[in-house]
C-alpha cells in the first residue's frame, strides 16, 4: 500500500466511525419511560416461593448425585432467590 492509499484509508474509516458514532447517539432520545437520575432504579419484585426453593433443592440433588443428597445435610440457601448461601459441610 502507498502512502496515500493509507491516509486515505484512514481518513475513510475515521469518517466512518464518527458517523456510527453520531447516529448511535441520536437512536435513542430520552423519553418519559426511561428513569431519571434522582430517581431510584426500578426493580422486579420477587417474592419467596416454595415452588422456587423445591426446583433449587432439585437441582442440588440432580449436581450431587441422589445419594450423595440423601446422606449430606440439605444445604442453606438463601429465602427469596433459592440460591445456595453456603456449602454444606
Amino acid at each position: 500500500m502507498t502512502f496515500v492509499q493509507r491516509v486515505t484509508t484512514l481518513s475513510a474509516l475515521s469518517l466512518l466511525a464518527a458517523c456510527f458514532g453520531a447516529c448511535a447517539s441520536a437512536t435513542r432520545p430520552a423519553g418519559a419511560d426511561r428513569p431519571r437520575a434522582n430517581e431510584p432504579p426500578r426493580f422486579a419484585l420477587l417474592g419467596a416461593s416454595d415452588e422456587r426453593r423445591a426446583a433449587a433443592l432439585a437441582n442440588w440433588k440432580a449436581v450431587v448425585g441422589e445419594q450423595a443428597a440423601a446422606a449430606a445435610p440439605t444445604p442453606e440457601l438463601s429465602p427469596v432467590t433459592a440460591t445456595l448461601r453456603t456449602l454444606p459441610a
